[in-house]
């Protein structure tokens, strides 16, 4: 499939956000019971949890890090779009519909 691609758009958001944003969707979808160490789902999304915080400083060919992310991308034989920090999703769609379209009038 990679050699199909057109465009990759890397979303990178600190840390803390990231994390802040996937106990709030945990919560969403299973209740705010999960956060209780009494709860039988408990340690199922404190293991999640601990290895989504590995994401950044995290090495290894068992898990998905940014810097394997990092490494892959130089590899690829298209545009990357780099979207870092913490945007609102309408800044993020902003920039990537002007990446688009500055691409497109170029060809």
């Amino acid at each position: 499939m990679i050699p199909m691609f057109d465009l990759v758009v890397f979303l990178w958001v600190p840390s803390h956000t990231r994390l802040e944003r996937l106990v709030k969707r945990e919560v969403e979808r299973y209740g705010p019971e999960i956060l209780n160490p009494a709860d039988p789902r408990h340690e199922a999304h404190r293991k999640f949890m601990e290895w989504a915080a590995a994401y950044d400083d995290g090495v290894g060919s068992n898990m998905r890090c940014k810097v394997l992310h990092e490494e892959w991308m130089t590899h690829l034989p298209c545009p990357v779009l780099r979207l870092e920090g913490d945007r609102p999703t309408s800044e993020n769609m902003d920039a990537l519909l002007s990446f688009v379209d500055e691409g497109s009038r170029k060809r």
